[in-house]
C-alpha cells in the first residue's frame, strides 16, 4: 500500500533537516533515523548522499552526521558538472 505524501518533491530526510533545528550538532544514527521517517534504510541512504553532494549534511564515519549550513555553491558545481557533460 502507498503511503501519501504532503510534497512529493521533497525527501524525508530534506524535510527531517527543515524541521529539526537541533540537527546541526549531529544527528540520529541511521537506523533510529530510518525508523522517525518510516523509510527504508537504503532510501534513506540515497537521500543522505544527494543531501551530502549538494553541501547540507557532512558525513563522517566516527563523529556521525552532522548539518551544514548551506552554501549554493556545491549545487552550482554539481549542476555545471552536468551541464558540460
Amino acid at each position: 500500500m502507498l503511503r501519501e505524501r504532503t510534497a512529493p518533491n521533497i525527501s524525508e530526510f530534506f524535510r527531517y533537516l527543515a524541521s529539526h533545528p537541533e540537527a546541526e550538532d549531529k544527528l540520529p544514527s541511521l537506523n533510529d533515523l530510518s525508523r522517525e521517517l518510516d523509510i527504508s534504510l537504503a532510501s534513506l541512504r540515497e537521500q543522505l548522499e544527494v543531501a551530502r553532494a549538494l553541501g547540507f549534511v557532512d558525513v563522517r564515519p566516527r563523529t556521525g552526521t552532522r548539518r551544514l549550513k548551506y552554501s549554493f555553491t556545491p549545487a552550482i558545481r554539481q549542476s555545471l558538472g552536468y551541464a558540460l557533460a
